[in-house]
Formats: C-alpha cells, structure tokens, sequence
C-alpha cells in the first residue's frame, strides 16, 4: 500500500527529502499468541511485531533502478499488571542495491537466500515452538549478495559476509553462501550450501551448511521435504529431514510436519512434529494453532498456541 509523504514522515524528518524522491510502502506485521509449554504457566507473549520502509528510486537509467528496505522487529513486555514494560528493538533488513533484467545486487543486511529451503518445511511460528530445526542463520551481515534474473525457471545467488566484531575487512571475508532455485509450475526446489568462519559473528566453530529442499502443488495440497547437513571442525556433525503437508478448504489451511535429528548438540532435540490450522481473514490478517512435541533426547515438551496475525 503506497503511503503518502504525511504518513512517510514516522519515519523520521531526516528521510523526508530521500522518500520524497522514491516510490516507498511503509508496511508491518503484528502477531499476538497465547502459549502454553508443558510444565509452565499458559501466557500471551508478542511474536513478530514488525515495521519497515522500503521502496525503489529512479536512477535516470532505463533498466535499473536503486532499491532500499529498512525493517525492524519490536519485542515488547507484555507482563500482563504491570505498570511498566519494557521493549527491545532488533534489525532485521537494512540494505540498498539495485535491481534490473540483469538480476539483483544488495549490500548491507538482508535474508539468507539459503533459507529458502527452510521456508518448505518450517514450523507455523518459531517462537511458539523454541526448538531449532532450522541449522544456518537467516540473515547475513555486513553482506553482499547478487541474485542472478531466472533462465528457464533457473535462479542463482551468491553473498559473503565479512565479520561483524574486528576489521569488517571483505579482504577476510568469513562467510560464504550460494543457491540455486527452480521454479516451474507447481514444483519450487532450492539447493543451498554455507561456509561460516568462526570470526563470524561470534560463531563458536567453524561450519559447512548443506541443504536441498522443494515443495511440490496439486491443487489444495502441498508436500515439502528438506535435508540439512551441518559439519563443524570441532567433529559435532549434525543432520536434520523434515517433511511437510498443507491442504486449504477454502479460507482454512491444515498442515503437519515432522523434523528429525541424528545429533541433539546443534539441533536442541532428537525429533519433534506439529500439526497447525491457519484461517485466513481477508489478505491482511489471520487466526491460527500449532501443536508441537519434541523430544530433547532427556524429556520431552510439548507447546499449544493460538496467535492472530495483522497485517498493513
């Protein structure tokens, strides 16, 4: 939705005179969820309160043009009595690039384009699960990346990050990741490999990440499956398979998915399964509910939510 300058102008009165050259959406996502974990008390908590701006400018060129996106995710206390909270403030995209028929360029911090493969099998809501299926980072910083035009419903990408902590000197660079995506019809498959550096952003070891995944649709149904393979120096190795399955009946989606680990040292648990429903209300807001069991290798939890989702 294309935001007036009056509007833009929460942004900030510094950005005015850059919004006032670019075509700019101011945009966010609010999602409230009652949880309960199995031997703690049931609570709501903020999950994914989300604003941003982003926007293309006209660079005088006929196939180019410069792109920008600054997104920040709010996580306040919502301690229910209380007279006061607290909130935190995390970035999460802050680039500019450019984009034409030549593909894509970004630089600053932006999304992992090898979480794509997560995005076949993920659980409806991380926070509302807490358990870690998904074994790379989902964004890299102080990045570069390029992400190529499709040829044949083929495309490609490539980033490195340099370290967050030290120089930042791309001449030692400590991350490396490429993909390679598909996309025909029903069918979306994406292969995805990382090389993290233990300077990088504090990381412990140094890694390789491995993934290939799809998803494939026949008319209200989709199947996804996911394979990750994390290898650290230090010899802890770590594999994960996921599969999912949705059907929609009109406006109510239903879905299970199953992830299974062969080493709990990274992942956090040996297997874990959830089942979820999603209602959609109109294109801009949602009710849903996820129940998840893991097991941690010592005990296992199990996590009931509801959340509701609005979006602008």
């Amino acid at each position: 939705m294309k935001k007036s300058l009056i509007a833009l102008a929460v942004a900030g009165a510094m950005a005015a005179p850059m919004v006032a050259q670019a075509d700019a959406t101011l945009y966010g996502k609010f999602e409230m969820r009652l949880k309960n974990v199995s031997g703690s008390d049931t609570g709501f908590e903020s999950d994914d309160f989300r604003v941003g701006l982003k926007g293309d400018v006209d660079l005088g060129l006929e196939d180019t043009k410069g792109i920008f996106k600054y997104e920040t995710e709010i996580n306040p206390n919502i301690d229910v009595g209380a007279d006061t909270g607290s909130s935190s403030l995390t970035t999460r995209d802050v680039y500019m690039g450019a984009t034409g028929s030549w593909g894509t360029a970004l630089v600053g911090q932006f999304g992992n384009p090898a979480e794509k493969v997560i995005g076949y099998i993920g659980n409806l809501s991380e926070s509302a699960s807490g358990f870690a299926y998904d074994l790379t980072p989902d964004r890299l910083g102080n990045a570069a990346a390029y992400v190529s035009p499709s040829f044949g419903g083929v495309t490609l990408s490539a980033g490195v990050a340099a370290q967050i902590e030290g120089d930042n000197d791309f001449s030692d660079a400590d991350a490396y990741v490429v993909t390679a995506s598909y996309e025909m019809g029903g069918l979306s498959l994406t292969a995805g490999y990382w090389d993290v550096d233990s300077d990088y952003s504090g990381a412990v070891a140094n890694y390789d990440w491995a993934a290939i995944g799809g998803s494939y649709t026949l008319g209200s149904t989709t199947l996804g499956l996911a394979y990750q393979s994390r290898d650290e120096n230090t010899g802890d190795d770590n594999e994960i398979a996921s599969v999912m399955l949705t059907h929609s009946i009109d406006a109510l989606t239903l879905g299970a998915n199953y992830h299974s680990a062969d080493d709990e040292d990274v992942s956090g648990f040996d297997d874990e399964y959830s089942l979820f429903a999603i209602y959609s209300l109109g294109k801009m807001a949602a009710l849903d509910a996820e129940f998840v069991s893991a097991d941690t290798g010592s005990d296992d939890v199990d996590v009931f939510s509801v959340g509701y989702t609005l979006k602008f």
